[in-house]
């Protein structure tokens, strides 16, 4: 329980301890010294991608009740904020350990999505780097996040665009030399709008 004629020994005496659990970063409002403020400490558990700043929805409050009791509090948004009892900083350390286990898990799944991904890319870069070779054309592609897209610039046509998706890649991949040479197949390009490509152009023979 907290008394409230005690706030700043408390607040005090909870950054300190939160600022030495691993994984845990404290921060701060201007509103917290506010003697009406019910708000003991602030802190964040950042992934790794997360940049040095934060929004308020990120982080996790320690705030008491008007009856003295201790609650974590995750804001979130307005109608989504999770308020939970809590007694002790070990508490709090179980918390932050499970998140940063979670964290682990999800950044090993990122890492596994990234490499079949890039797997994808490649093949289907290689492939169109092929065809190209064998039917005398320049392409110019844009590695998407579900798909690469691809412009094909024959001399005697005019160009074509086409998007390989990911998730279709083998049934795209085998139909990928007839799809280039198929004009009524392609999009064109000049209708997609303004484009960053990154240009592939092959040595002329």
């Amino acid at each position: 329980m907290v008394d409230p004629r005690d706030h700043a020994a408390q607040a005090a005496w909870w950054a300190e301890q939160i600022a030495e659990v691993e994984g845990a970063v404290l921060t701060y409002h201007p509103a917290d010294k506010d003697p009406r403020c019910r708000t003991l400490c602030r802190f964040v558990i950042p992934h790794t991608s997360m940049a040095s700043s934060h929004r308020r929805k990120d982080e996790l409050r320690i705030e008491y009740s008007s009856a003295g009791q201790l609650t974590l509090r995750s804001p979130r948004e307005a109608h989504s904020a999770l308020a939970v009892p809590v007694s002790s900083i070990h508490e709090i350390r179980r918390l932050v350990e499970r998140v940063r286990r979670q964290y682990a898990v999800m950044e090993a799944q990122e890492k596994k999505r990234d490499a079949v991904i890039r797997f994808k890319a490649n093949a289907i870069l290689a492939a169109i780097r092929r065809i190209s070779l064998q039917n005398g054309f320049q392409f110019e592609s844009d590695l998407r996040s579900d798909h690469v897209f691809i412009t094909v610039r024959y001399p005697d046509r005019k160009p074509m665009a086409f998007e390989v998706n990911y998730d279709q890649f083998d049934r795209q991949l085998e139909r990928l030399e007839a799809l280039v040479q198929n004009e009524s197949l392609g999009i064109d390009p000049d209708s997609i709008g303004a484009r960053t490509w990154a240009s592939e152009e092959n040595p002329q023979g």
